[in-house]
């Protein structure tokens, strides 16, 4: 599945390229054939969107043939033609088959193919959708390096997108050295180029000084400058608001930007909201729409929001009835992160028999989350666990054996 910022690399390698078809519906169709039969590369091209077109063509009647279109591209773009490579990456971009002209799965290996070809070029949507194939292994194998390098090469050119990455890259140490005073950089290239998450990302380093001084007040600059492009990127300001970084406090403008943020599926607003409504901050105090939120965040894999609710149903607070296997469902899923809480409470817990603590346990020896790896210690939970007949412990216990004899 695409990430909102794939989603935008990939619409502007295909909009653009459909709308510029359109140049040529005016044109004559037996000249372009004339043309494109003595090898002229334009007019291959053009003939290729005759036959992509069909019957909108002026003075002749085209019958849409994705097939010819694609030979036609493809002639050309052998010769090098740059649109035409582009065109042919576009087509197994969408997904159209080939053979019959009907909705398909997109093949990505053959549109990076044809995209590559016209990256070389300095062609920045190209380099930087390229980027994405590489990052997410689509049609090539994953390799942050090379996304990096794609990336890079647009972002040099000013592509505010690739900039917005290429300094995620830095920000996280993918592909490249980690270093947050080059992802703050690239970052604020992005901002100033009105890009909404290069300025969300500019404000979160001016807030926590991650690669420039901190600074609260460039911080709600930023976060304002992006919450006008969008409800999604409210959370950063809210928590400005909440706890007066920048601005005066105001639990009241805090909730409104959670809001926003929490209703576009933003987890850490989901909380945030959630813990406003808990303690009455900014909103009137509501036990059960602090509970909603905290379930929404949780159920996204919110650690925190899973923590509270698990202390919710074990202590029977909240509006919650008290429920221990609930309880122990959200410190499971809590403890398989690594928290600290979380993996307390199961280790009491799993000595009393509880099936979710019992296998949150095993699953934090198995791979070491807040305990030291230990796989003797992870089989003697999953054991007792799969003594309860469950499912997943059972599950648990074919991944270990696979693992030791594999090993």
């Amino acid at each position: 599945m695409m990430d909102e910022d794939e989603r935008v690399a990939s619409v502007r390698m295909v909009v653009p390229l459909l709308f510029n078809m359109t140049l040529y519906l005016n044109g004559n169709y037996l000249e372009y054939l004339k043309s494109a039969e003595q090898g002229d590369a334009v007019a291959q091209v053009k003939l290729g969107v005759c036959y992509y077109k069909g019957n909108n063509i002026v003075s002749h009647n085209v019958e849409r043939d994705y097939a010819k279109a694609v030979e036609w591209w493809r002639k050309a773009a052998e010769q090098g033609n740059t649109e035409a490579q582009k065109y042919l990456g576009t087509y197994y971009l969408e997904g159209e088959d080939v053979k019959q002209g009907e909705s398909a799965e997109p093949n990505y290996t053959e549109a990076v193919n044809w995209y590559k070809k016209a990256a070389g070029k300095k062609d920045v949507e190209t380099q930087c959708f390229l980027g994405f194939c590489y990052f997410n292994g689509r049609g090539v194998k994953q390799n942050h390096f090379e996304a990096v390098k794609w990336w890079r090469k647009a972002a040099e050119q000013g592509d505010r997108l690739a900039q917005w990455r290429l300094g995620l890259c830095y920000f996280n140490g993918q592909g490249v050295k980690q270093n947050r005073f080059e992802a703050a950089k690239w970052w604020q290239k992005s901002a100033e180029q009105g890009y909404s998450s290069g300025q969300y990302a500019l404000g979160g380093c001016y807030y926590n000084g991650d690669g420039v001084e901190q600074d609260y007040i460039e911080a709600v600059k930023w976060f304002e400058k992006a919450v006008e492009q969008g409800n999604r990127w409210g959370y950063g300001l809210g928590v400005c608001y909440y706890c007066g970084h920048g601005v005066k406090q105001n639990y009241v403008e805090a909730v409104k930007c959670f809001e926003k943020a929490a209703e576009c599926k933003i987890v850490r607003a989901q909380y945030a909201l959630g813990c406003c409504y808990e303690e009455g901050h900014g909103v009137e105090q509501d036990y059960t729409e602090a509970v909603k939120w905290f379930e929404k965040a949780a159920e996204s894999g919110d650690v925190d929001a899973q923590v509270k609710l698990a202390a919710f149903y074990c202590e029977g607070t909240h509006g919650l009835e008290q429920d221990y296997n609930e309880a122990g469902k959200w410190y499971r899923k809590a403890a398989e992160q690594g928290n600290a809480e979380a993996v307390e409470w199961c280790k009491k817990a799993a000595e009393q028999g509880n099936y979710h603590a019992q296998c949150a346990l095993g699953y934090c020896y198995l791979y070491g989350k807040g305990v030291k790896q230990d796989r003797i210690e992870a089989l003697r939970w999953f054991e007792e666990a799969e003594d309860q007949g469950g499912g997943y412990a059972k599950e648990m216990l074919e991944e270990l054996y696979q693992q030791v004899y594999s090993s």
